[in-house]
């Protein structure tokens, strides 16, 4: 792989009778972010990777997963990028998600039934039926919500099919 897998962990994997699965992620190599972030040095280029716990079962901290990142208004802003892995888009309601460039999040499954016209019906979030899946903007923060492949207690979908992204990032640019 050109670059490390990273992951965290989702409210499913906090299940009670379920065993923990970080020591398994963490066997194949994976990176777990567990209320943390780490640099990706590239040439002048820096990427940080912030990962946060569950939001959705309020087990985040997202202002520890951003202590390490340099702030979006610092002096080298045209230098640093922070892209965070949260499972909810609940994680839009604190506050320092502001200072984030790019947050990819899912949870919602799109809402598993999604109506013309309506959208989906229920997205299990707090954020609300309008972070139920998509690409969005909020401020200056790209957000990414994927439907994901899975589903939750009842196996259906509905006007919502199943999704697996692959995304590229790339520089802007000289302006």
């Amino acid at each position: 792989a050109r670059w490390p897998v990273y992951v965290v962990a989702g409210n499913s994997d906090w299940s009670r009778g379920r065993p923990d699965p970080e020591p398994e992620w963490r066997a194949t190599g994976a990176v777990v972010l567990h209320n943390q972030s780490l640099p990706i040095a590239r040439g002048e280029e820096t990427v940080w990777i912030a990962g946060v716990a569950d939001p959705h079962r309020r087990r985040d901290d997202l202002g520890a997963a951003l202590a390490s990142a340099p702030d979006r208004f610092g002096s080298a802003h045209r230098k640093r990028f922070v892209l965070l892995l949260a499972h909810s888009p609940d994680i839009l309601l604190r506050p320092e998600a502001g200072r984030v460039d790019l947050i990819l999040c899912g949870h919602t499954h799109g809402g598993q039934v999604a109506l013309p016209g309506l959208g989906a019906l229920w997205t299990h979030a707090r954020a609300g039926r309008a972070w139920a899946q998509g690409v969005k903007r909020r401020g200056e923060t790209v957000v990414v919500i994927s439907r994901g492949a899975g589903t939750t207690r009842l196996s259906i979908r509905l006007g919502c099919p199943p999704e697996v992204s692959l995304l590229t990032l790339e520089r802007p640019a000289e302006v």
